[in-house]
């Protein structure tokens, strides 16, 4: 039986009143051994460790193409990556400014400095015998020979038209390397899309070491006008070439996410992921087929069920006005309703529902995580974050299940208890931890802890299971019921409103001054009664 089931059949009926079951620290606070009874509800002190359980025997989740298995994705240029050659240095030649020629047309613009050729030279230091072997090394190196320079286009992220953020680009490829030129219009023409999917090889047959430049261009096409260079990147083969890093640390060549940059407008237009192979001819590296893959449009449904052991910032009142928010990548995020005045647990049952696109992209944009943040809402200020989690869906699979079997799979887990017992459970605890709280050895502290469950379908599983946001109608899959325990207000009961508006604690020290000062009164109109009676039984004698 769970745990959760087993704590549903001890306690009472909390809607009848406000009974809840004591804490850990509370236990712990009062000093003595656990009871059978909390024992059976909590199990002994110690972290849940959760695992998977739902995999099929011989289920084949692999959702990567064969051609990006085994190979790395950087988020920006390699050169930012990787070691450079310190031995080769390069030199820019440029042209200097003008002043702009007479013609019979007027004058022509002025121009800026401008780079117009590299120098590259190789400095080596050591002894004279190091010296002659790296010189060999390069001697050898820079035979010119025959070399296979395959681009591989996969996508375009976030291209945009300089001046005009707002309108969608029509682009297309253009991939030179010296006067070989591949105007791939016809062919790479992606429309109205900011997040154009290429998925073209364009190949090369060029000398190495020589002028090597290879330049991948994005175009908006215009039907009217004259085309509109979007951005461009640059990468030196021949740099490439001459470093041994690119040769021995990537045996297979990574996907870079580079920047387009337009020299005109001075800035970057999005980006663009590739990857490029140079190797010599006679090698006969294989040749990679690459395509899209088939997107599936999803619905993710998280529920917040409840948190506990939080903190709190009102320290006088010893309560947070508690709501939860949850967010895919740190963006579009949703909120809870708030649980005002929470202490010991805050009550939600409360549904999220995110869409999203599987296979995930590979743009390092994090739409794998599940950002969880806890918030003391602030009526008159900004709201204070009590802590926050990042949880990745895809820890025990979900995402690929989902996408290879079509159908909707919640993110079931179990764990072993104290008492050596298998539980299957599909809501999980999760910590959450204030960026600045760490304890003396910089580790972080936990600042609450957040009950929650995942479950992610296709679309079209969604419309056959319809249900509303939070707990709006259609309240179903599962129905979830009104939060307990939550702050309402009795105008037949005042005394308890003010007990849980302010806190028990708070509550007891205000009765305890009133009924020091009930009896200060008394003491005192007791005292003066005495006191007159004593004055008045003088004077009469």
């Amino acid at each position: 039986m769970e745990l959760d089931n087993i704590e549903r059949e001890i306690q009472p009926d909390r809607t009848k009143g406000n009974f809840e079951l004591p804490e850990r620290g509370q236990i712990a606070k009062k000093g003595g051994a656990m009871s059978r009874f909390q024992e059976l509800i909590f199990g002994k002190e110690e972290k849940i460790e959760y695992e998977g359980y739902d995999s099929q025997p011989d289920e084949d989740l692999d959702v990567i193409p064969l051609w990006i298995k085994g190979r790395d994705t950087l988020p920006n240029e390699m050169e930012d990556t990787l070691p450079k050659n310190l031995e080769i240095k390069s030199f820019p030649i440029k042209r200097g400014r003008t002043r702009g020629n007479a013609s019979w047309f007027g004058m022509n613009a002025p121009t800026g400095v401008s780079t117009i050729a590299n120098l590259k030279a190789i400095f080596l230091e050591g002894t004279e015998e190091q010296i002659l072997k790296k010189r060999d090394e390069y001697v050898k190196l820079m035979e010119p020979k025959k070399y296979a320079c395959r681009v591989y286009i996969l996508e375009g992220v976030n291209i945009t038209k300089p001046g005009k953020p707002n309108e969608l680009p029509d682009s297309y490829l253009v991939v030179k390397i010296g006067k070989d030129v591949q105007n791939d219009r016809k062919n790479s023409l992606r429309t109205q899309t900011s997040r154009p999917e290429y998925f073209h090889r364009y190949d090369f047959l060029l000398d190495v070491p020589s002028a090597s430049s290879l330049e991948v261009e994005v175009w908006h096409h215009n039907s009217l006008l004259k085309d509109e260079l979007l951005g461009k990147t640059t990468i030196d083969l021949e740099e490439r070439h001459f470093n041994p890093n690119w040769r021995e640390k990537y045996k297979i060549k990574p996907i870079e996410y580079r920047n387009l940059m337009n020299e005109d407008e001075k800035g970057t237009y999005g980006k663009l992921s590739l990857w490029v192979d140079l190797e010599p001819v006679q090698d006969k590296v294989p040749i990679h087929e690459i395509a899209p893959v088939e997107k599936v449009e999803c619905e993710l449904r998280c529920i917040v069920w409840e948190a506990k052991e939080f903190e709190h910032n009102d320290t006088t009142t010893q309560s947070s006005d508690l709501f939860i928010r949850g967010s895919i990548g740190g963006k579009d995020y949703q909120d809870t309703d708030t649980h005002w005045r929470a202490r010991a647990k805050a009550s939600f049952n409360w549904r999220y529902k995110f869409k999203m696109t599987l296979p995930l992209g590979r743009d390092g944009h994090k739409e794998n995580i599940f950002k969880v943040q806890l918030f003391d809402k602030d009526v008159l200020t900004s709201n204070a974050m009590i802590g926050e989690t990042e949880i990745d869906l895809n820890t025990h699979r979900m995402l690929d299940k989902v996408y290879k079997r079509r159908e909707a799979v919640g993110m079931k887990l179990k764990y072993t208890n104290a008492k050596k017992q298998e539980i299957k459970t599909d809501r999980i605890w999760y910590d959450v931890f204030h960026p600045t709280k760490k304890d003396a050895e910089g580790n972080k502290i936990s600042t609450g802890k957040v009950l929650m469950s995942f479950e992610l379908m296709p679309d079209d599983a969604a419309t056959k299971k319809p249900n509303g946001m939070g707990r709006d109608a259609p309240n179903n899959f599962p129905n979830l019921s009104d939060p307990v325990g939550r702050f309402s207000f009795d105008i037949l009961s005042p005394l308890k409103t003010l007990k849980e508006l302010i806190g028990p604690s708070l509550y007891r020290k205000l009765c305890c001054g009133l009924c020091c000062i009930m009896v200060l009164v008394i003491g005192i109109m007791f005292g003066y009664f005495i006191l007159t009676s004593a004055v008045g039984a003088a004077i009469a004698k």
